[in-house]
């Protein structure tokens, strides 16, 4: 890795991010059972945002707007315990933060009590606990995450071993501490812990938009779809080489993004049942990948098309729809990358890959032109992508996955903004609505204000999202 210090700044198509914070004071030896992970919390307050920070022992819980200074609060879960995954969701009960631990369990702890206790408390006051003994694995979390629609009633825990449990999360009038798995009465006869199990073991997960499915990263290389509601998976690919390391959906359900030890990043298109393009760029694993839902919530599909068109070349018409990806990897790089596509109206409820149903043009005439036809994705300049034909299989492979495919038939598009932004292997990023932040494996962070006027308003209201009545009113970060 070259030596010297990252660049301050970052150089987008839609201008400079500035660095606004860094905070390199408190750091951790690395660990490879503890890397740092990130999360915002909002809708907790309509004037206050928070990021929460899982580094060493504690969660850390930061002033948005400070996250260069001392923490807010820290929440431990006992001495000989590590958080490894965080989640937020305002739910009604205020039981709204998830932390997984190596321990297998999970700890469910209410944000606003622990900002009210005083500054000297570190322990999770009154948590309810999901306990590994119950689930019967005792692996470490590699994720959490609420599913959107249950508005903070059911969440999915994903173990290193392959273990993803659906959990409902129960009323508040539980026993807190107490150890207990009983979900809500209410709960639709789902029973308190619903399994789902993957081969080889997982290193990360992620829950789709509308909350019907859930995609895997795996340890074998292989990225799995599964629906909620049980049986096997339902589509994925196969890595080109080595295991999967991250997993990301995009706001719409349309695209899952991963990483791993092939230093590539791969684009999957859920309707297209196959990988549609893939990002070279990063020298070392991939640590972590993320869509900007902010940047793509809210800018209408021409104007992100006329903006890419302007500012970079990139030939996209004005009915293509672009994606803001970032990534980030242990090569210390900070990479941004965007891709256009052709724009429809899509679902993923209706996705042939989410009922398993064989590949074939879309069943609405609104979805014509990305049917059994070449569809196409751009990345950063003038690159065609065809569509690559997940109906073949390899020998062994399992059915709905697409096979690995060489490197010569693979069609690459290059970032957008490429930058070396810390010395230590980087192990998490956020994108928020004003900035990104990143975190490394020591627990360094470092925040990048977006440039003016790029700065998303609150999205509208959809199902899964705090309604706009409920959200914050996140503050400005002011220029320094």
């Amino acid at each position: 890795m070259a030596q010297g210090r990252p660049k301050e700044h970052l150089k987008t198509p839609e201008g400079l991010y500035q660095l606004f914070s860094e905070r390199r004071g408190g750091l951790v030896s690395f660990k490879p059972e503890r890397l740092p992970k990130l999360a915002i919390a909002e809708g907790l307050s309509r004037q206050k945002l928070y990021i929460l920070h899982a580094v060493a022992e504690v969660v850390e819980v930061c002033d948005y707007g400070a996250c260069d200074k001392t923490a807010l609060r820290h929440i431990c879960a006992s001495s000989t315990t590590l958080p490894t995954c965080i989640a937020y969701y305002p739910a009604a009960d205020s039981y709204d933060l998830l932390i997984g631990l190596n321990t297998g369990e999970v700890m469910v702890v209410k944000l606003a009590t622990q900002l009210e206790a005083a500054i000297s408390n570190n322990r999770a006051l009154n948590p309810i606990i999901f306990s590994a003994d119950a689930a019967g694995d005792a692996s470490k979390l590699v994720s959490v995450a609420w599913i959107p629609t249950s508005r903070g009633c059911t969440f999915v825990a994903a173990h290193a071993s392959g273990s993803v449990f659906v959990y409902p999360k129960g009323s508040a009038n539980m026993s807190e501490g107490s150890g207990s798995m009983k979900g809500s009465k209410g709960s639709q006869g789902r029973p308190p812990a619903t399994e789902i199990r993957v081969p080889g073991g997982v290193t990360s997960a992620a829950v789709s938009p509308d909350g019907a499915c859930i995609a895997t990263a795996g340890v074998d290389g292989v990225m799995r779809i599964y629906s909620m509601s049980g049986g096997g998976p339902t589509a994925g690919f196969k890595s080109y080489y080595g295991g999967l390391l991250c997993v990301a959906w995009s706001h719409d359900g349309r695209y899952i993004a991963t990483g791993g030890e092939d230093d590539l990043i791969s684009i999957y298109g859920v309707l297209e049942r196959s990988v549609v393009v893939w990002g070279q760029g990063h020298t070392s694993w991939v640590a972590a990948v993320a869509f900007d839902t902010e940047l793509n919530q809210v800018q209408s599909q021409q104007e992100q098309a006329r903006v890419l068109r302007t500012m970079s070349g990139n030939p996209c018409s004005g009915d293509d729809a672009v994606y803001r990806l970032g990534s980030v990897g242990q090569d210390g790089q900070l990479l941004l990358w965007d891709i256009s596509v052709p724009s429809f109206d899509y679902q993923l409820s209706s996705s042939p890959a989410m009922s398993g149903a064989s590949r074939q043009g879309p069943a609405s005439p609104s979805r014509g032109r990305y049917g059994s036809s070449p569809s196409s994705a751009r990345g950063y300049g003038p690159q065609e992508f065809p569509l690559l034909d997940s109906s073949s299989s390899s020998p062994g492979s399992q059915a709905g996955i697409s096979p690995a495919v060489a490197r010569v038939e693979m069609t690459f598009c290059s970032p957008a903004t490429a930058q070396r932004v810390s010395t230590e292997p980087l192990s998490d990023l956020l994108f928020t609505e004003h900035a990104v932040f990143v975190t490394d494996q020591v627990g360094a962070m470092r925040c990048w204000r977006r440039p003016p006027g790029s700065e998303a308003p609150s999205p509208q209201h959809s199902p899964g999202q705090v309604p706009s009545a409920e959200r914050a009113s996140p503050p400005e970060i002011p220029a320094h």
